[in-house]
């Protein structure tokens, strides 16, 4: 082997195509914004969340017909309340968090948070209870659904005092302004807002093409924002005119919460993309995506120091996340990392460049990761997509192991893109891929190092890895990290030296596995004239 050989650095690495839309929850790495992943759990279809006003509580409830009470800063579980009157579609706590109401199908039940222990039981003849709110002094509670008013009751005795009418569609959302004085709620396509006192409302919006499906009250009672078709819309409600509009999601929006202290602002789309924001300004701050799993329903701690996702089951139907409120206020615009300009990738492939330079610049948040990874393995097996299963060789074990080495790592530089190597790239990938064979030796004799050198010349060291049967960028560099049952865990030491700094990628079929993903590393490059 010549000396040159001797620094290229070569390992593979393959899973069958099952593996290819693995949950992965992106909370993007940079430090002093999101702290970490606390919590993944599958409860079944999650469709109901909330935090208690003091933030000591969170509240989970679905498909299960139980109320599970967590412990916010960690997830764990304090107790739970089996609700025997089907799913629960709402939650809310009392203004002092003594009392948890839970919104089933004809039924409302009050609850001792403390205990879990049944209070009263309100009988709702209009069907689906869809949503819950308190008045900020704790006196009233409203409750719609699918009948064509709300209910209004007063919390002392839990007797009906009033009802705001909808004028015959139901409503989907309902919420009290910060001043207890108006109410707020989403019927149909439009926004009504009521005085708390009058039955019928004083104000209707036409607010979306489509079913609204969630409005809050913004940083003043003045101002209302709604979510539904693909679009978030700022309102000022005394002239019913909109005052922004924002389209940033890239697909349909299903959910919408706001912090208890109006600092930040959250929104979900059915492309699986979560966007924390500026409740003022709507300016995205922090973006989360590939959940792989739909978004039922989110909420945020009272003092933005939480947030919280149900999703649709199967698999994992839960997240919970700590969130640094100052760190996401200090950043501009959507911190999802750096975009990797090149022309000649696909979009994949400049994802995959991407996703090690998130890791790169930050081991330990990268780890989060792989901790939220980690709930799809029992034992050595992995939950694949559509209940499938993998058999791996190590099963957590070697997770466990990835996670370990990266929260030791320090940052590192990032990689920047080559075209010559990704033309090295894609010309093994392309050799390979249609004969369905794996291995770094083409069937030309080439090794990454000669394949590297005809479109240009590597310094200092180079490598290789190959990942088979992965079609995602991040389920790519996650499977890459963890390096199953490979001695010497080869392609994690590609990815974390610190000496390379120019990349190629290239993202093609394979005859056996269906996909192939080569992706090659060297300390320095030196491009051949074009």
């Amino acid at each position: 082997m010549s000396p040159s050989m001797e620094k290229c650095k070569r390992a593979i690495l393959f899973l069958p195509a099952v593996a290819c839309a693995l949950l992965t929850c992106a909370v993007k790495c940079r430090a002093g914004v999101a702290e970490e992943v606390l919590s993944t759990r599958a409860f079944g279809t999650v469709s109901a969340i909330a935090f208690s006003p003091g933030g000591t509580l969170l509240a989970v409830a679905g498909a299960d017909r139980t109320v599970h009470l967590l412990k916010p800063d960690d997830g764990s579980e304090i107790r739970s309340i089996e609700v025997p009157n089907g799913t629960v579609y709402a939650l809310a706590f009392s203004a002092n968090g003594k009392l948890l109401v839970t919104g089933q199908l004809k039924e409302l039940a009050v609850w001792k948070s403390e205990t879990g222990d049944l209070v009263h039981r309100i009988e709702n003849r209009t069907g689906r209870v869809a949503a819950l709110s308190f008045s900020p002094d704790g006196r009233f509670m409203a409750a719609a659904g699918s009948g064509s008013s709300v209910h209004l009751f007063e919390t002392e005795t839990w007797h009906q005092s009033g009802e705001l009418k909808t004028r015959g569609l139901p409503a989907e959302a309902i919420a009290f302004a910060p001043d207890g004085k108006t109410v707020v709620g989403a019927s149909g396509s439009r926004i009504l807002l009521w005085d708390v006192q009058e039955p019928l409302p004083k104000s209707r919006i036409a607010a979306h093409r489509g079913k609204t499906v969630s409005c809050l009250f913004g940083t003043d009672p003045g101002t209302v924002i709604s979510a539904g078709d693909n679009r978030l819309i700022f309102w000022n409600t005394a002239e019913g005119s909109a005052i922004k509009e924002l389209n940033d999601h890239g697909g349909r929006l299903v959910a919408l919460a706001v912090s208890g202290d109006r600092r930040l602002l959250v929104s979900a789309a059915n492309n699986k993309t979560i966007f924390i924001r500026h409740p003022a300004e709507g300016q995205a701050l922090y973006r989360i995506r590939n959940s792989q799993r739909a978004v039922e329903c989110l909420a945020l701690g009272p003092r933005a120091d939480y947030l919280a996702c149900g999703m649709r089951s199967p698999g994992t139907t839960f997240i919970l996340w700590k969130l640094d409120p100052e760190g996401l206020h200090a950043g501009e615009g959507i911190l999802a990392g750096d975009e990797i300009e090149a022309d000649y990738l696909s979009k994949l492939e400049r994802d995959v460049i991407r996703e090690h330079n998130l890791a790169r610049a930050d081991p330990p948040r990268y780890a989060a990761f792989l901790k939220l990874h980690r709930s799809h393995y029992t034992g050595k097996t992995l939950a694949g997509p559509a209940g499938r299963s993998i058999a791996t060789q190590e099963g957590v074990a070697a997770v466990d192991e990835a996670i370990g080495e990266l929260e030791k790592l320090r940052p590192m530089p990032p990689l920047a893109p080559s075209q010559g190597m990704s033309l090295a790239s894609r010309d093994h990938a392309a050799d390979i891929g249609q004969r369905g064979i794996m291995g770094h030796t083409g069937t030309d004799g080439s090794t990454p190092s000669d394949r590297m050198n005809r479109h240009g010349q590597w310094q200092g060291g180079c490598g290789e890895n190959i990942a088979g049967g992965i079609a995602d960028a991040r389920s790519i560099v996650l499977q890459l990290i963890i390096d199953d049952g490979v001695p010497g865990r080869g392609h994690r030491r590609n990815i974390f030296n610190p000496q390379y700094r120019v990349t190629g990628v290239h993202f093609g079929s394979h005859g056996r596995l269906g996909s192939i993903c080569v992706i090659t590393y060297a300390n320095g490059y030196t491009e051949k004239r074009r």
